[in-house]
């Protein structure tokens, strides 16, 4: 869902912060095909390991990271329309 919303404002803060959730959406697209890999013993050497935990973090920490300043770059954004 969160690859279905667009953001349609001219807010370079906000377009970054949205790029990097994109980033670790696809991140989790990415573990989820290690996962698999990793069951099915259809791995290389390098993925013997749990190389998805790695993604799986990388990815988690992004999504909190958004999920904190999206809305704090939103109501900026707002509040210094209104104050126009």
């Amino acid at each position: 869902m969160q690859m279905l919303c667009r953001y349609e404002g001219t807010n370079l803060t906000l377009v970054r912060l949205r790029r990097i959730q994109l980033t670790s959406d696809m991140l989790y697209i990415v573990m989820a095909a290690l996962v698999v890999v990793q069951d099915y013993h259809l791995c290389s050497a390098w993925i013997n390991g749990n190389v998805w935990i790695v993604c799986f973090i990388m990815a988690t920490v992004q999504q909190v990271y958004t999920a904190f300043f999206i809305p704090h770059a939103l109501k900026q954004e707002e509040s210094s329309s209104t104050n126009r």
